[in-house]
Parts: C-alpha cells; structure tokens; sequence
C-alpha cells in the first residue's frame, strides 16, 4: 500500500465548529474511498 500525506490550512478566522465540520468531511472523503488514516496532528493556529 501507498502511503501519502496530507496537509490542509485553513483560514485563521474560521470558528471552532466550522473547523471541526469541515476536518470531518475531509476525514469522510478519506474514508469513503477506501483510504485509512494512520495518524492525525492537530497544530492548532501557527505563525506563517
């Protein structure tokens, strides 16, 4: 199997739960297409 990483960056003015719905269907994407995520970090709001 393949393995391949992804990073998403999302704007600094999205709320919380926007966040949070939109992770997931990143997630649901993924998944749905028979690909399995072995690790997931959260790096919270970094400095560009």
């Amino acid at each position: 199997m393949r393995l391949y990483e992804l990073v998403v960056i999302f704007h600094p003015e999205i709320d919380p739960e926007t966040l949070a719905t939109l992770s997931g269907r990143i997630v649901s994407t993924i998944t749905d297409h028979n690909g399995e995520i072995v690790a997931r970090q959260t790096w919270g709001r970094q400095r560009l």
